[in-house]
């Protein structure tokens, strides 16, 4: 079966082709010789494998990969020189064809090839009556032979006879099927495109004089276009409507509302594709070896985009944290992003792991604007426009024109990603500066004053915060990750933390991410370390900060002088009340002297309140020296639905990832002191709804980990959450590796619980396997 299923994989593929009798015969052909080749060559890579030291005359294997690779490599250039666009733009490209196509079917099949008639032929000529469901599955299956023929090496279309004033008869037949309205003059100009590609790809010249019939013709239709929207006939705007920033916050706010880990991914694509001003596309293929910190801020590098088909312009995007506005904080939406799906960092590959996350993002987007559809409305926008090529347009102009004092024009299009034209190309480069400046304002930080030049929040390091503790934190809530993201994951636990009463307002009580190590330990100490602040602070003033302009250093002088008059006024003011005070006879109590006694008195109560803190200090050191043994809490019980339990009342069912729930199993929560979830006894949860499958199906699950972590010698009693972490990622690919089948799953994604339930269909598969087999055995 292993032979026959490699035999598969390495058929070659040949040319359907007739026979003496005219018979066809099948794709894939083998003589006897040939199979046999094919299999002794792919046994003889596994002996390869197996035993290094092997039988060194392997040469006809050798020249049979070389072959192979040969041909590959043919295939791939011819695939090249037919389309030399991206697939992206061919799949375009080919569906413009595929309209114009059906078009020359219906209404002039003059221009179509005999070959292309007879395909068409076998679905029917379209003459014929038939019910809806009939007629949809004949034009489902007409499209479906069109796109074969622009694939196939022959044109469908008989090129030599277009004329300009034929494509502008098919052009005129377009019309907008919601509204019946003339298309918009870029979607012509699309149609126009995709008929250039069809004579690119089967390498025939445009005619000269075609070239100017469709530039005239296009020129009129531009025209008549134009003339029809003044009259009120169709949208003025072309496309999608750009989101304001407004709409931005908003949808930010709802993504981080959203109770599921949707939520999440939403919040991230969203801040990220609004701070990079990029193509969607961009956005859904970042990888994490593209991240880098720098100075003050975060980079993301390209290497290939729309306008940069040759990888030239590698250049890095720089984005900015927003302490003043967290919820649209770049920074932010990145690090809880990775606290929920801990497993993106230790596959060190795409930051939207899986297929079709632009599909994703664009139905979640979608549903979110429905829901809040008249709150959209009141904004001035239409929700029919808004989608996720509105975030670009949105971006773009709010860099370019949200404010008089913005960045240069030719800075906002090198962020976005436009061709500034030949010449402006050849003599406007990229420099940091002005993409630095671009980034502070698509993070949102207030161009109009001096807060513009703030600095992210950071750990500032003392007797009591050392970098062996921040980097023990980091780790502590962080899977292991690529070493280019540490200093990332440092100052973003820094912002998660800075923001920690924000989001536990914010997030909803049942969220996923309350189960993640970030919300169980207690890092007050870490917390109050932790500043933002404005580069010329005393405790900034030794930082590189970037991306400031000089004007925002004018406001900043000018706020210094509103400060000074402010304290001098009230020095001021102070003075003379005291003067007249000091002045009261009789031994009457003035003002000042009442000001004194209560001074001192503030004292003598502070004094008492720092004497108190420390002690309360000093017992938290002790709980957190507690907590790094997996054992604490243990003994800890609570009064819980009328009986001791190991929870407290209120408490719920973690909900999460495999990583959070391996974190719990293993180690504590410290902040509400409740002991490793292993110690768990069903007594403890039946009074939750299936809190008794539940603790069952996660004892299955956690066994599985426990049996694979003392295989790999990984195992210890005391679990730190720096360990677990260090552990989970060797533990969980050991233990999916039989769910990963043909299908691309995100397996770090799901809920502990689907985890479960896959690992038991496969155990389910394999009992029934095992039985076959005996029963076959035994008869």
């Amino acid at each position: 079966h292993e032979r026959m299923a490699r035999l598969r994989v390495t058929a070659r593929p040949r040319q359907n082709q007739a026979d003496d009798d005219g018979e066809s015969i099948a794709d894939i052909v083998h003589s006897p010789e040939e199979l046999d080749e094919i299999l002794n060559e792919e046994d003889g890579h596994q002996e390869e494998d197996e035993d290094e030291n092997g039988d060194e005359d392997d040469e006809s294997i050798a020249d049979g990969q070389q072959a192979r690779m040969r041909h590959e490599r043919d295939e791939l250039a011819d695939r090249m020189m037919r389309n030399p666009v991206g697939d992206g733009s061919t799949k375009f490209y080919t569906n413009q064809n595929t309209l114009y196509l059906l078009h020359c079917l219906k209404h002039d099949r003059e221009m179509l090839s005999d070959d292309a008639i007879d395909a068409f032929a076998a679905v029917g000529h379209g003459e014929e009556e038939l019910s809806p469901h009939a007629k949809k599955q004949q034009d489902k299956e007409r499209r479906r032979i069109a796109r074969n023929l622009l694939s196939g090496d022959e044109c469908p279309v008989k090129l030599e006879l277009i004329t300009g004033k034929r494509f502008l008869s098919y052009l005129l037949s377009l019309r907008n099927a919601k509204n019946n309205t003339r298309l918009s003059a870029s979607s012509y100009q699309s149609k126009r495109s995709g008929l250039f590609h069809l004579f690119r790809s089967f390498r025939v010249p445009q005619p000269p004089t075609l070239k100017e019939d469709l530039k005239s013709a296009m020129k009129g239709l531009k025209r008549t276009v134009a003339r029809e929207k003044q009259r009120g006939d169709g949208r003025i705007e072309v496309g999608k409507e750009p989101m304001s920033f407004a709409l931005y916050k908003f949808l930010a706010t709802k993504f981080l509302e959203m109770s599921g880990s949707d939520g999440f991914f939403g919040w991230c694509f969203l801040v990220l594709s609004w701070n990079l001003a990029c193509r969607s596309s961009n956005t859904c293929i970042l990888q994490l070896k593209h991240f880098r910190w720098i100075e003050d801020c975060f980079a993301i590098f390209f290497a290939h985009q729309k306008n940069d088909q040759g990888g030239a312009k590698k250049h890095p995007r720089h984005i900015y944290p927003n302490p003043l506005e967290p919820v649209i904080c770049p920074l932010l939406a990145l690090t809880m992003y990775l606290l929920l799906f801990g497993h993106i960092l230790s596959e060190n590959g795409s930051l939207f792991p899986g297929n079709d996350q632009y599909i994703r993002f664009s139905k979640l987007l979608k549903r979110t604007i429905d829901l809040h559809r008249d709150t959209i409305i009141s904004m001035g926008h239409d929700p029919e426009f808004i989608g996720v090529h509105s975030i670009r347009k949105g971006a773009a102009t709010y860099a370019s024109s949200g404010s008089t004092s913005g960045p240069s024009g030719a800075a906002v299009n090198l962020r976005v990603g436009w061709t500034l034209g030949n010449t402006q190309d050849l003599y406007i480069w990229y420099e940091a500066a002005g993409d630095q400046y671009c980034g502070r304002v698509l993070s949102g930080l207030p161009l109009s004053s001096h807060k513009f030049a703030i600095i992210g929040p950071r750990f500032f390091l003392n007797e009591s915060v050392t970098q062996n503790i921040v980097s023990y934190a980091v780790k502590t809530c962080f899977v292991k990750g690529p070493a280019n993201f540490e200093a990332i994951l440092m100052h973003g636990l820094a912002t998660c933390l800075f923001h920690y009463d924000f989001l536990c307002g914010a997030l909803s009580n049942n969220h996923r991410v309350l189960s993640c190590a970030l919300f169980k330990n207690n890092f007050n100490v870490l917390r109050g370390n932790i500043k933002a602040g404005l580069p010329w602070n005393e405790e900034f003033q030794s930082m590189h900060c970037t991306g400031i302009p000089p004007h925002v250093l004018l406001l900043a002088k000018m706020q210094a002088v509103i400060e000074t008059y402010d304290r001098a006024t009230e020095t001021l003011v102070n003075r003379m009340v005291q003067e007249f005070d000091n002045r009261t006879m009789n031994g009457v109590l003035s003002e000042t002297r009442i000001r004194e006694l209560f001074r001192d008195e503030i004292r003598a109560i502070r004094e008492e309140i720092q004497i108190v803190r420390t002690a309360q200090q000093d017992q938290m050191e002790h709980q957190q020296e507690e907590a790094d043994n997996s054992s604490a809490f243990r003994t800890h019980v609570y009064l819980t639905a009328g009986k001791l339990r190991r929870v407290p009342e209120g408490w719920d069912f973690p909900k999460g990832t495999c990583a959070v729930m391996w974190m719990l199993w293993l180690c504590p929560d410290t902040v509400k002191q409740i002991s490793a979830m292993r110690f768990f006894d069903p007594k403890d949860v039946d009074h939750l709804r299936r809190g008794k499958n539940k603790i069952s199906e996660l004892k299955y699950l956690m066994l599985k980990f426990e049996k694979s972590a003392q295989g790999q010698g990984l195992w210890c009693e005391n679990f730190t959450p720096q360990r677990a972490n260090e552990t989970y990622s060797s533990v969980f690919e050991a233990v999916t590796a039989e769910v990963k089948d043909s299908r691309k799953r995100r397996l770090g994604t799901l809920s502990w619980q689907s985890t479960v339930n896959l690992l038991k269909k496969i155990d389910r598969k394999k009992k029934a396997e095992a039985e076959s087999d005996s029963d076959s055995d035994s008869q």
